[in-house]
């Protein structure tokens, strides 16, 4: 084809002219390289993590350090004053992360039709009655409970989700 053949054409012509770690920015028409967390975007396409905010900034990846306005989920405080960026999730993605030490599960917190799932992270809390104790993990967060086939587990939800 007529990209291969001739490797000078702008990458809006042959967008897979453009290696792994750079996009095709629409204003010079040049790859670029993708962008960090915090810094601007106008599409995830630019950014690092595949995310760009409503605040037109790169969010942080899941389990990353991030402030409300990097963070395309929820910017969850742990209690020991470290930030975690709580983002949708697939399961294979969020059951392989060790972000910030912890072991994280992917979760849909209602069953409403269309709602994301959140990739949150596992606790020793208990949600339930008189025995209720606080999330472990997050200083605003409830605890919540899943029990597939194969047993229960418990986890935090920020409350910045809905929890």
């Amino acid at each position: 084809n007529y990209c291969s053949a001739d490797p000078t054409l702008p990458c809006s012509i042959c967008p897979r002219v453009c290696d792994a770690g750079t996009y095709c920015d629409a204003v010079s028409d040049a790859c670029m390289p993708l962008r960090e967390a915090g810094e601007a975007c106008t599409a995830g396409t630019q950014c690092l993590s595949g995310a760009c905010t409503s605040a037109g900034l790169c969010s942080a990846d899941q389990g990353e350090a991030c402030t409300g306005d990097t963070c395309d989920g929820a910017c969850a405080e742990a209690r020991d004053g470290a930030t975690y960026c709580v983002r949708s999730c697939n399961r294979s993605a969020c059951e392989a992360s060790t972000a910030g030490g912890l072991d994280w599960a992917c979760i849909r917190f209602t069953s409403l039709p269309g709602e994301p799932a959140y990739c949150v992270p596992l606790d020793n809390c208990i949600g339930f009655g008189d025995t209720a104790t606080p999330c472990a993990g997050f200083v605003n967060g409830e605890c919540g409970a899943s029990c597939p086939p194969e047993g229960c587990f418990h986890f935090c939800i920020p409350d910045d989700l809905g929890g």
